[in-house]
């Protein structure tokens, strides 16, 4: 599958370098964060991110409401380690206290019911969790 660079998402290498920089640095510091941990990432988009997770992560899930944009993640970024599936970030498929991190960038600024996705990512954290989110 092939994306053109919109400005509702990152696409490596066609993305201009200092966009794709700053989205870049986000999951590169995040990265530090997450070593040996079951991490949920959330509007994952095309799954770079997702990706540079895995390296240091145990499991790595990444979700996006685009169908477009998963398909893509799969296609590029597929690895035994790292997951990409449809969801809602306001209503997502998964139990109770499973993620030890989750981390989402530029994501509430998107939704129209910020609280749904702030009572999601607090539902799904381990008590001992930490979530990482990041906007502009």
């Amino acid at each position: 599958m092939n994306l053109e660079f919109t400005a509702e998402y990152v696409v490596p290498f066609k993305t201009p370098a200092s966009i794709y920089q700053e989205h870049l640095n986000r999951y590169l510091f995040a990265s530090r964060l997450i070593r040996e941990k079951t991490v949920l990432d959330v509007a994952c988009a095309t799954g770079y991110g997702s990706n540079i997770l895995k390296d240091k992560a145990n499991f790595v899930i990444g979700v996006d409401v685009q169908k477009k944009v998963i398909l893509y993640a799969k296609e590029h970024y597929g690895q035994p380690n790292v997951y990409f599936l449809v969801a809602d970030a306001t209503k997502l498929p998964f139990r109770n206290g499973v993620f030890d991190v989750i981390v989402s960038f530029e994501t509430v600024e998107h939704l129209r019911n910020h609280f749904a996705f702030s009572y999601e990512c607090a539902r799904m954290i381990k008590k001992s969790g930490d979530i990482h989110l990041f906007y502009s």
